[in-house]
């Protein structure tokens, strides 16, 4: 078991801190765009977004405890329904109405 935890620890480990990276990269360009759009509450989103980012440090910080894969498990589902679902439609509808086109970004295969 300890052998297993071991592993386990160092997986899970990494991909928190891939998790943490990718997870800031998404905040910053995503506050950046809504400053440059003038997203009108944007300052609550960035709250919101340091929220996240605390819970996912509390995760990393536990990233050796068996049971932080159910918890993961339920904050990812909850961030995903709640803040991609309801926060962030929120700028997305505000920046087509700014002009941004809703196919700008080329499409990766």
């Amino acid at each position: 078991r300890v052998a297993v935890g071991k592993h386990y620890g160092y997986a899970t480990n990494a991909i928190l801190d891939e998790l943490a990276i990718e997870t800031r990269i998404h905040f910053a360009v995503e506050e950046s765009l809504m400053r440059m759009l003038s997203f009108p509450d944007v300052e609550t989103h960035v709250i919101e977004h340091q929220s996240l980012t605390q819970q996912l440090e509390r995760f990393r910080k536990r990233a050796q405890d068996f049971e932080v894969a159910d918890e993961l498990a339920a904050f990812t589902l909850q961030w995903l329904n709640e803040h991609v679902d309801r926060f962030d439609r929120e700028f997305v509808e505000h920046f087509l109405r700014a002009g941004v086109s809703a196919t700008a970004a080329p499409r990766q295969n």
